[in-house]
C-alpha cells in the first residue's frame, strides 16, 4: 500500500491500511492470495507487533487460506522466540476479535496448537493467550469454543498446570465447559 513507501518504518499505518482487506477475506471468499505479503511482513524481527500489527496476526491464525494462516502461524512463532509479542498482549488481541465474532475459534485451535507445540515457552505463552482471551459472559460464547478450550486442556494437561488467570476461571466455571476443566482451576 502507499502508506509503506511513504512511511517504511511506520508498519502501524501499514496494517491499518491492510485491515480491512483482510478481515474481508478471512473466510476465503475473495481468496485474495496476494494478502499473504501482510502476514510475512509480520514475521520480519525488525517489524514491531503494535496494537494494529497484532490484530492483522490474530486475522491471520484465524484466516481460511492455508498459506495465510501457515505464515501467520511462522510470525506468532517467530514473535514469541524474538519476544516481540507475549501470551498477555496475544490474549488480549485474541478476545476481542474472538468477541468481534470475526474469527473461526476451531482455526485459532489449530494454529495456536501449532504455535504451542515449538517449545515449552511457546506452550506457556498460548496458555496464558487462551486464558486471557476467556472473558465475558458464558452465555453468550462462541458455538465453536469448545475447540479452543480443549487445547486448552491438552496444554494444561501436558505441563500438569492448572488454569492461573482468576478471570478466565471465574468465566469457564460458568460456562458449558465446566465439568470438562473440573479439577483444574486455581488453588
Amino acid at each position: 500500500t502507499w502508506s509503506f513507501c511513504v512511511w517504511p518504518t511506520g508498519r502501524e499505518a501499514f496494517f491499518y491500511d491492510a485491515l480491512p482487506s483482510l478481515a474481508g477475506n478471512i473466510d476465503w471468499s475473495g481468496a485474495m492470495w496476494e494478502h499473504v505479503a501482510y502476514y510475512e511482513l509480520l514475521r520480519d524481527p525488525l517489524t514491531e507487533l503494535g496494537p494494529l500489527a497484532r490484530v492483522a496476526l490474530g486475522i491471520g491464525l484465524a484466516a481460511k487460506e492455508p498459506r495465510q494462516n501457515g505464515v501467520a502461524t511462522d510470525a506468532a512463532i517467530a514473535a514469541i522466540q524474538e519476544g516481540r509479542i507475549d501470551g498477555q498482549a496475544l490474549g488480549e488481541t485474541l478476545r476481542a476479535l474472538r468477541d468481534s465474532g470475526l474469527v473461526n475459534l476451531k482455526r485459532y485451535s489449530r494454529t495456536l496448537g501449532i504455535v504451542a507445540r515449538t517449545s515449552l515457552v511457546h506452550s506457556e505463552h498460548v496458555r496464558v493467550a487462551i486464558e486471557r482471551s476467556l472473558r465475558g459472559d458464558p452465555k453468550a460464547a462462541p458455538r465453536d469454543e469448545g475447540a479452543l478450550v480443549a487445547l486448552l486442556c491438552e496444554l494444561l494437561a501436558e505441563s500438569s498446570a492448572r488454569i492461573r488467570d482468576p478471570e478466565a476461571w471465574s468465566y469457564l466455571s460458568a460456562s458449558r465447559h465446566k465439568k470438562k476443566l473440573a479439577g483444574l482451576g486455581p488453588v
